[in-house]
Protein backbone atom coordinates (compact mmCIF):
# COMPACT_ATOMS: atom_id res chain seq x y z
CA UNK A 1 0.00 0.00 0.00
CA UNK A 2 1.45 3.78 -0.74
CA UNK A 3 2.60 5.41 2.10
CA UNK A 4 0.05 8.62 1.72
CA UNK A 5 -2.88 5.72 1.72
CA UNK A 6 -1.57 4.21 4.85
CA UNK A 7 -1.39 7.90 6.12
CA UNK A 8 -4.84 8.71 5.09
CA UNK A 9 -6.22 5.14 6.87
CA UNK A 10 -4.17 5.13 10.20
CA UNK A 11 -5.31 8.87 10.26
CA UNK A 12 -9.61 8.01 9.85
CA UNK A 13 -8.90 5.60 12.42
CA UNK A 14 -7.49 7.95 14.78
CA UNK A 15 -10.28 10.66 13.86
CA UNK A 16 -12.77 8.08 14.33
CA UNK A 17 -11.91 7.04 17.52
CA UNK A 18 -11.15 3.05 16.63
CA UNK A 19 -7.60 3.61 17.79
CA UNK A 20 -5.56 5.52 19.68
CA UNK A 21 -2.66 5.23 18.27
CA UNK A 22 -0.78 4.99 14.84
CA UNK A 23 2.82 4.30 13.21
CA UNK A 24 3.05 6.47 10.47
CA UNK A 25 5.97 5.32 8.50
CA UNK A 26 8.69 7.67 6.36
CA UNK A 27 9.56 6.58 2.78
CA UNK A 28 13.35 6.90 3.20
CA UNK A 29 15.34 5.51 5.96
CA UNK A 30 14.75 3.98 8.98
CA UNK A 31 12.17 6.79 10.00
CA UNK A 32 8.47 7.09 11.97
CA UNK A 33 5.94 9.41 13.17
CA UNK A 34 4.37 7.39 16.17
CA UNK A 35 0.86 9.58 16.89
CA UNK A 36 -1.06 8.74 20.05
CA UNK A 37 -4.39 10.33 20.36
CA UNK A 38 -4.27 10.99 23.93
CA UNK A 39 -7.32 13.65 23.70
CA UNK A 40 -9.83 14.82 21.29
CA UNK A 41 -8.26 17.88 20.75
CA UNK A 42 -4.25 16.82 21.48
CA UNK A 43 -2.21 14.13 19.91
CA UNK A 44 1.22 13.37 20.89
CA UNK A 45 3.53 12.92 18.23
CA UNK A 46 7.25 11.20 18.18
CA UNK A 47 9.11 10.88 15.49
CA UNK A 48 11.54 7.55 16.22
CA UNK A 49 14.83 6.21 14.47
CA UNK A 50 14.39 2.41 14.25
CA UNK A 51 17.97 0.98 14.39
CA UNK A 52 19.02 -2.56 14.15
CA UNK A 53 18.66 -3.19 18.30
CA UNK A 54 16.43 -0.13 19.27
CA UNK A 55 14.59 2.75 18.74
CA UNK A 56 15.11 6.69 19.49
CA UNK A 57 12.77 9.02 19.85
CA UNK A 58 14.13 12.23 17.96
CA UNK A 59 11.62 14.07 18.78
CA UNK A 60 8.32 14.49 20.62
CA UNK A 61 5.77 17.11 20.84
CA UNK A 62 1.68 18.25 20.90
CA UNK A 63 -0.06 17.88 16.79
CA UNK A 64 -3.53 19.61 16.67
CA UNK A 65 -5.15 16.79 15.14
CA UNK A 66 -7.29 19.54 13.24
CA UNK A 67 -3.91 20.98 11.43
CA UNK A 68 -2.62 17.57 10.75
CA UNK A 69 -5.43 16.41 9.42
CA UNK A 70 -5.63 19.28 6.85
CA UNK A 71 -2.22 19.19 6.11
CA UNK A 72 -2.76 15.67 5.28
CA UNK A 73 -5.98 16.66 3.20
CA UNK A 74 -3.76 19.21 1.25
CA UNK A 75 -0.63 16.80 0.54
CA UNK A 76 -3.45 14.33 -1.10
CA UNK A 77 -5.19 16.80 -3.23
CA UNK A 78 -1.69 17.97 -4.57
CA UNK A 79 -1.08 14.13 -5.27
CA UNK A 80 -4.19 13.75 -6.95
CA UNK A 81 -4.11 17.28 -9.01
CA UNK A 82 -0.38 16.01 -10.18
CA UNK A 83 -1.66 12.69 -10.98
CA UNK A 84 -4.42 14.20 -13.39
CA UNK A 85 -2.06 16.24 -15.14
CA UNK A 86 0.00 13.66 -15.59
CA UNK A 87 -2.73 11.55 -16.99
CA UNK A 88 -4.32 14.11 -19.11
CA UNK A 89 -0.75 15.05 -20.87
CA UNK A 90 -0.61 11.70 -21.68
CA UNK A 91 -4.04 11.51 -23.78
CA UNK A 92 -3.09 14.35 -26.00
Amino acid sequence: MPILVEWLVATITLVGGRKRNATLMFMDGPFYAAVFAKRRDTWVVQFVERGWTDEKILYEGNCDPDAFLSSLLAVSESVVQECVGRIGSQST
